[in-house]
């Protein structure tokens, strides 16, 4: 159990965590290690923090990207510049458990598998308040999955929380990166796209209940953020090219439905944040119905999942006016803060929904 590890981290304007996450790599007790630091154009102290890691440890690769192109490029440049024989993801905000690699390393070597998926300890804020995540599946734990039962988990990067869909803190086999992969481009949800696209070419998963990471939870739904519906329809674009393609139509149903909460929680936030405009706010809710991404939404109306919740309902009807209405007062509800109405709708989208 000596093979060379490749970790590649993407870097950009991560100077507040990013000695910690360096150390957690370079104090690893599994030491046959390539550590790839790819900077995506900081403008902060990151790469300076990263040059003095690289002059104490010979393990190190620096990538100084000349020019700013977003984490799935940063990623990419890392895979190009891989020699080992497992690759293992990073970001530049988590750390790693001190025997983490070790354990990934047995793992894969004795279940023959080309992927294992591990679990994490989710660190909320800078208060460092943690808690252990487990899979909301545990009947897939901590087996081999191959053959017609992981051809059937693919429903998990269509919307059902199953297997995990991001790409940090697993470990595969360098041969899943031989063939071409394409760059998704997104600004949201690259890891995924990438990640569909390495379980299709694998063979057989394991995943683990077993924590390897720590890794900070929040984010993208904390702060208003204008770009990450167009991610969500292009990500949904992606996902029913793979579904028509597989004649998956199952994962059609649970895309759209998954596509359905994204809308839903980007009207909660504009509810929250532009509320003193609703007139333009619904006015844009209307062109942005009138998309053609949104065509699907009349096969999900009489879904019980949907019809359980009126500003989904409103979403999937396509009515701007309602669903803003809707929204609104959810948020004027004093119990109703944002972040526990939109961990309500999207932290666990569809658990309950049956497959």
């Amino acid at each position: 159990m000596n093979k060379k590890v490749s970790i590649i981290v993407p870097i950009y304007n991560a100077q507040v965590y990013l000695a910690k996450n360096i150390k957690s790599i370079v104090n690893q007790d599994y030491r046959n290690l390539e550590i790839i630091l790819v900077n995506d154009c900081s403008t902060d102290g990151s790469f300076d923090i990263c040059q003095k890691f690289a002059k104490q440890d010979s393990r190190i690769k620096l990538v100084d990207k000349k020019i700013n192109e977003g984490e799935d490029f940063a990623r990419f440049t890392g895979i190009e510049h891989a020699t080992g024989e497992y690759l293992v993801f990073l970001d530049a905000d988590d750390w790693f458990i001190s025997n983490a690699i070790s354990f990934l390393v047995k793992t894969i070597e004795d279940k023959d598998v080309d992927i294992v998926y591990a679990s994490n300890i989710r660190v909320y804020s800078t208060r460092l308040n943690i808690k252990e995540h487990r899979y909301l599946s545990p009947q897939y734990c901590d087996r081999v999955i191959k053959g017609e039962e992981k051809d059937e988990l693919y429903i998990s990067y269509f919307g059902v929380n199953i297997v995990p869909v991001t790409m940090w803190g697993n470990i595969y086999k360098k041969d899943l990166f031989n063939l071409s992969l394409e760059r998704s481009k997104l600004k949201f949800g690259a890891d995924l796209a990438l990640s569909m696209q390495l379980y299709r070419r694998a063979k057989s998963f394991y995943m683990s209940q077993t924590p390897v990471l720590y890794y900070r939870w929040g984010g993208i739904t904390a702060v208003f953020q204008p770009n990450l519906l167009e991610s969500c329809k292009k990500l949904y674009s992606i996902k029913m090219a793979n579904a028509e393609a597989l004649n998956f139509e199952k994962a059609k149903l649970t895309a759209t439905i998954e596509l359905c909460n994204c809308l839903a929680s980007h009207i909660l936030q504009l509810a929250t944040y532009y509320s003193r405009r609703p007139q333009q706010n619904i006015a844009d809710l209307e062109k942005e119905f009138a998309n053609t991404v949104y065509q699907n939404f009349t096969s999900i109306c009489d879904h019980a999942y949907v019809k359980a919740d009126g500003l989904r309902l409103a979403c999937a009807q396509r009515n701007a006016e309602a669903a803003y209405n809707i929204a609104c007062a959810m948020v004027r509800k004093p119990k109703n803060r944002l972040r526990i109405v939109v961990k309500k709708l999207c932290s666990s989208i569809l658990k309950f929904i049956p497959i």
